[in-house]
Parts: structure tokens; C-alpha cells; sequence
């Protein structure tokens, strides 16, 4: 018998607490042996200075001043790439410093580079 895939699509929701919470895990932990995190505010109300090299070898410096921004466009691009297991430990709060880290690498890259 043969397998036939059925594409599903579903819009998950989460919290603006959610998206600082997977950014503070980034910023303490989860990015800070490919990036250095300088200017971090961990209460959220001011950006950070991200400074790494990119996937082409070169050296950046980004200024993130809306976290909530950045998060978002990485988890979009975590569903674009069918990583629902890493969404839905997100969504339900099971996530680590990896899957944090994956979100800010494909935010900033458009692709996991490191690790």
C-alpha cells in the first residue's frame, strides 16, 4: 500500500510573553557561542547588539530593537522549513536553549549555520 502526504496548514498563536521569553533564552544562552550579545536589556524594553559571522564569512553587526519582530520572522521560518516538532515545543513552552537558538539562526540567516 502506498503512503499519500496530505498538506495541512493551521495558524498557531502565541503570546508576545511567549516570543521574550524564547528571545531571553537566545540572548542568555541559546546563540551566545556563534554570537555575541552586547546592549542586551532582558527586561525587553530596549534592543540588543548582536554581533556574529554570517553564513558567507562575513563579519555583522545587528541591532535588534524589536525582539518580538525578529522571533516572529524566525518561528515563520521554522514553519516554512516543516519543523513543526520545534514549533509545538514553543507553543507549548517545552523548549530549549537549541530550539531558541534556531529561531534567532533562521531570523537572522535564513538557514540553521551553526551547530
Amino acid at each position: 500500500m502506498a503512503s499519500i502526504p496530505i498538506r495541512v496548514e493551521y495558524d498557531m498563536m502565541f503570546w508576545t510573553d511567549q516570543l521574550f521569553d524564547l528571545w531571553t533564552t537566545a540572548c542568555e544562552g541559546g546563540i551566545n557561542y556563534w554570537c555575541e550579545v552586547t546592549e542586551y536589556d532582558p527586561t525587553g524594553n530596549d534592543g540588543a547588539t548582536l554581533t556574529f559571522e554570517d553564513q558567507d564569512g562575513f563579519d555583522r553587526t545587528v541591532f535588534v530593537t524589536n525582539h518580538v519582530q525578529l522571533i516572529t520572522l524566525g518561528l515563520n521560518r521554522l514553519a516554512d522549513n516543516r519543523c513543526l516538532d520545534t514549533l509545538q515545543r514553543i507553543w507549548n513552552n517545552e523548549y530549549d536553549a537549541i530550539d531558541a537558538d534556531c529561531v534567532v539562526q533562521l531570523a537572522l540567516m535564513n538557514e540553521v549555520v551553526y551547530g
